[in-house]
């Protein structure tokens, strides 16, 4: 999970060249703050700026949208930092973030585990 776009991408190329995970098997989350007024025009932006910045289709985010809750004080804009007019997001933090998850990955779980015991025999020599 990641607000970081650089990182997500990081995270999906892992997965796909070392992980050898197919496209069709990676899904999406997309969490936003609950204090966001959620416009159309708002959740479209959001929705766009994930899909253009992995790679994926823009109905890859439209199923798991989820609302944090905060006990933040303040203004909409203040809570979503955002400093436009248009109260749309500004920077990639106002995006939410998103969590990529695996289907079906008990298979990558147990290899992950792998080359983890692997790496920490190999530096405890």
């Amino acid at each position: 999970s990641s607000s970081d776009p650089q990182l997500i991408n990081l995270f999906l190329k892992w997965l796909q060249d070392v992980g050898g995970v197919k496209n069709e098997e990676i899904k999406f989350d997309m969490f936003l703050k609950k204090s966001t007024i959620i416009k159309e025009e708002f959740l479209k932006k959001v929705i766009r700026y994930w899909s253009e910045s992995t790679g994926f289709s823009r109905d890859m985010f439209l199923k798991h949208i989820y609302f944090q809750k905060t006990n933040l004080k303040g203004s909409r804009e203040e809570l979503m930092g955002i400093q436009n007019n248009n109260n749309l997001p500004d920077s990639h933090a106002d995006y939410g973030f998103i969590r990529v998850r695996v289907r079906e990955s008990s298979m990558l779980a147990r290899q992950i585990s792998g080359w983890i015991s692997g790496l920490i025999n190999n530096i405890e020599g």
